[in-house]
């Protein structure tokens, strides 16, 4: 074989590479789209309308449910865990049980039925990446609301904690309100910490942390939340959590009065944040998080649910003194009423 002929072969072989590698990672629109505009018809007849959404972001595009409402003041859900498959991104197509609208919904309920917009922002953990591109998933959520609201409030669990409170901290148009539930918050100690576990379970974890910070953590420690904070924060945590030690949030809350902490007790398990101690209908936690978000984000009234018991077991101050507010209704789950102002007192007396 001559030299030609060699050469031939070998561009041949980088171009068909090339192509390969183009099919399997193609160039998406960084820029805002509406993919659909549908609505939900639920069993009793009623409707809430939707868009699946492309935000626009910093370096790559993010994803969202929204669901208009109609206060001024809205919602943002992080969800980086979820698995979609609309978007036409060929790590979405190939993802097993993509959440459908109506479960989505269905998680957004209680802040819809209150009149909030809901925006649930897709961070998709499975897509790679690293802690910035996940901030910058929800700075492109809050860009978006930005636009349609000057006040928005913002909650997430665990990685979606993370994402919360690092989202409320490096956003444009900062959230009025957070939650955030057991969140790693101050990155170098969690990072070492996972280190010291010897679990893999966090090496896509710490793959993440590395990729982003190089060693530098200065702009992802409690230091630098309490120096750019301008939300007022609830942290809920356990001390039995076993994948965040509850050191994290016990912490940030010494370190700023923006930041409240609910401690809740619960199970040890391995690689877990806890299991419920009670088998209420609504563990308290969702009643406080739900009531703190909506309480603080608008002068109205707001609906909350709850478990008459958990309001009864109840021991936290703060807590009570949040929920004994004659500006938040409690529907009782179990009896399928709307407490008295009456009622509420004796339960958390």
């Amino acid at each position: 074989m001559n030299n030609f002929i060699k050469v031939i072969i070998k561009i041949t072989f980088i171009l068909i590479l090339l192509s390969v590698t183009s099919s399997c990672y193609p160039e998406y629109a960084n820029s805002q789209l509406v993919i659909k505009d549908g609505v939900v018809v639920l069993k009793d007849g009623s409707r809430y309308s939707y868009q699946l959404l492309r935000l626009t972001g910093k370096t790559a595009p993010s994803y969202a449910v929204y669901f208009p409402g109609e206060k001024t003041e809205s919602v943002l859900l992080t969800r980086p865990y979820i698995a979609i498959n609309w978007t036409g991104e060929e790590i979405d197509s190939i993802q097993s049980n993509p959440v459908s609208v109506d479960e989505m919904l269905e998680s957004s309920m209680i802040y819809i039925i209150n009149g909030f917009p809901v925006l649930n922002v897709f961070a998709r953990f499975y897509s790679g990446g690293d802690i910035q591109n996940d901030i910058d998933d929800i700075t492109a959520g809050i860009d978006f609301l930005s636009k349609k609201t000057d006040k928005i409030g913002i909650s997430g669990s665990s990685w979606g904690g993370f994402e919360a409170i690092y989202g409320a901290v490096k956003s444009t148009l900062k959230p009025i309100v957070g939650v955030a539930y057991y969140p790693p918050s101050d990155m170098e100690s969690w990072y070492n910490w996972t280190i010291s576990t010897g679990e893999t379970f966090f090496n896509p974890y710490k793959a993440r942390i590395e990729t982003a910070t190089n060693g530098n953590f200065s702009k992802w420690s409690h230091d630098y939340i309490v120096e750019n904070l301008e939300t007022d924060f609830l942290l809920i945590h356990a001390p039995q959590d076993t994948l965040v030690p509850v050191e994290q949030s016990v912490n940030l809350a010494n370190l700023s009065d923006r930041v409240n902490l609910f401690i809740q007790q619960r199970a040890t398990q391995p690689l877990s944040h806890g299991e419920m101690l009670n088998e209420y209908t609504i563990p308290i936690d969702i009643t406080l998080s739900t009531s703190y978000l909506m309480y603080n984000l608008t002068d109205g009234d707001i609906l909350t649910i709850a478990d008459s018991r958990a309001l009864a077991d109840l021991d936290d101050g703060f807590a009570k003194d949040l929920l004994r507010d004659n500006r938040i209704q409690i529907y009782e789950s179990n009896e399928d009423r709307i407490l008295s102002n009456e009622q509420k007192e004796e339960l958390l007396r």
